[in-house]
């Protein structure tokens, strides 16, 4: 069974003949699917996804994060509570703590914050806003954009780099990758549910 995140829940996609689908097989205009929901609610598949997010880049979180995301989960702390919670953990470690655990937690939590809110705007201040909101524990330079130009890197892709812009033309890239998504009509994109 593939796994697959189908309307902001994780999903197993089979043929209508029940063979395990693939890539070249997940094309909706050619195949019909079978959805099979799984057993989480919606609020423990946004936890896994924002978790999950942080896993790509090899951050793990905390078992601490893992006990109170079960708490909210069970709907017994909300997230307001969860941040709090996790503020008074890192501020009793007086700085003895893992940084990748730290960066996995907060923004995971910071992830889950923004889903809850349930907005998005294609437009370059909100691109900054939600840099800043995920990112504001962790780097200073959170919601502004790079003022020199970076390589790093990255585990996901054996050591490669992703190609990054050079830092004077991000916003030029913004414009013009906004403005193209803008004109994409998704009304014709057939979508899973």
């Amino acid at each position: 069974m593939r796994k697959v995140l189908v309307g902001g829940t994780f999903q197993y996609l089979l043929s209508k003949e029940g063979e395990v689908m693939n890539e070249q097989y997940l094309d909706s205009e050619v195949n019909e699917y079978i959805e099979i929901k799984n057993d989480k609610s919606d609020l423990e598949s946004k936890w896994e996804m924002a978790i999950g997010l942080q896993q790509v880049d090899n951050l793990t979180p905390s078992e601490y994060i893992i006990d109170l995301v079960k708490l909210n989960i069970k709907n017994e702390i909300s997230l307001d509570e969860l941040e709090n919670k996790l503020k008074k953990y890192y501020d009793d470690l007086n700085d003895s703590y893992n940084g990748n655990e730290y960066e996995c937690d907060f923004v995971s939590l910071r992830i889950m914050q923004i889903l809850q809110n349930d907005m998005f705007y294609l437009t370059i201040d909100f691109y900054k806003y939600i840099h800043c909101a995920l990112f504001k524990d962790v780097y200073m330079f959170a919601g502004k954009f790079r003022e020199v130009n970076i390589s790093k890197d990255e585990e996901i892709l054996n050591g490669d780099t992703v190609k990054y812009c050079g830092y004077n033309r991000i916003k030029d890239y913004l414009i013009y990758d906004f403005s193209d998504e803008r004109q994409e009509d998704y009304k014709k994109v057939k979508c899973i549910r």
